[in-house]
Parts: C-alpha cells; structure tokens; sequence
C-alpha cells in the first residue's frame, strides 16, 4: 500500500497522512491482512519533502522517492531518516546516466521506473531511435542495473495517483512489456488496474 504525499506545487497535509499511515499500522494489527505500507514524498532537497519526513517519517516499511536524479537525492532522505529503505524512480535522463550509483545506494531496496516521466522528460534530438524502442531500451538499462547492485526486479510504473485515469488497454500493454522486459513488479493506482494484474497473474499461475 503507498500513500502518495506527492502533489505537484501542493504542501502536504502532514495531519492527514499521519492519521492514513496510523490507521493502515493498526489494522495490521487486527487482521490478517498486513501489506507493507510505502509513503511517496516530494523530490528531494524540497522544503516539502523535508517536512514529511520530520512529522510523519518512520512510520511506513519504506520510501518510495520520485524524480531521482542522483545518488545524493537518496543520501540527503537518509541523512533525515537513517535506516529507512528507499525505493528511487528512475522517470528523467538524470537518473538513467547515473543508474548504476543510484541502484548501489546501501539505502536502496529496489528501483521504481516511470515511463510518462521519461517521455516527458525527452527531446527529439535525445536520439536516433524512435520512442517505443528508445523506451524498451531504457527499461532493460534498469533491469540491468537492477541485477548487477543484487536488487529484485524493477516496480514498473510508479507515478502518482493523479494518473489513475489511464486507459486500460494502455496499462495493460505498458504492464506487459515491462514484465517482458524483466520487471517483477507493477504500481496500480485503482481497482480496475489491480483486478487487470491478479487477473494476469491467476493466468500465469495456470500456465505454470
């Protein structure tokens, strides 16, 4: 489960979060049912993301920290919260050059890929390829990085909660090259996205 704290040019409701991330705690308590709680902050170096991680921080299993462009973004959350797991998005060509550093961070637990991000972070003279294939390519550099720091597959598709409108047929097509590509994971961001990846998984449960 993520609580995303994450809204562009928005402060953070820091009282709201809280009472989110206690009530999810203790209901881990009374069931069974016990996921792991994730909080996505803003960007580091921002007064915002400074200010969740002093009210809220170290109640969550994890941090999920978007627009990476550095390992000194990951460092600069651990100097404010030691010991926290930190699961960096690579979303910008920042952070794709620098993917090997940041995927050896001590902090980081796995890596997180945002295809939007990207895209929307790309020119037309970034390259020769055309923007599918480029695509394939940047998420393979991910895996690969992923494999030589010895962290599980990258989570495919990290965005905020903001882009829970996508089509389903585009979800579905951008889950799946990413599963083909080496992903092991897959961020949804409502109920019909979730019921697209147990029905996908009950299915690879039949093959197998």
């Amino acid at each position: 489960m993520i609580i995303d704290a994450f809204r562009n040019g928005e402060e953070p409701e820091l009282a709201l979060l809280w009472a989110c991330a206690r009530a999810l705690v203790d209901a881990r308590g009374r069931t069974a049912w016990s996921p792991q709680l994730w909080l996505r902050v803003h960007p580091a170096f921002t007064d915002e993301c400074a200010a969740v991680l002093a009210q809220v921080g170290g109640i969550e299993d994890g941090l999920i920290l978007p627009q990476v462009r550095s390992a000194e973004d990951i460092q600069w959350v651990v100097n404010r919260t030691p010991a926290v797991e930190v699961l960096p998005v690579i979303e910008n060509q920042d952070a794709l050059s620098r993917v090997m550093s940041i995927a050896g961070h001590p902090a980081v637990c796995r890596l997180g890929f945002s295809a939007p991000g990207l895209v929307a972070s790309a020119t037309p003279a970034d390259g020769l390829l055309p923007p599918e294939e480029a695509l394939a390519w940047q998420r393979r550099i991910v895996v690969s990085a992923s494999a030589a720091a010895g962290l599980p597959g990258p989570v495919n598709g990290v965005h905020g909660s903001e882009t829970a409108a996508l089509v389903a047929d585009a979800f579905a097509d951008d889950a799946e090259q990413a599963a083909r590509s080496g992903y092991t994971g897959q961020c949804a961001t409502n109920p019909a996205q979730l019921a697209y990846l147990q029905a996908q998984l009950r299915a690879e449960i039949t093959k197998g």
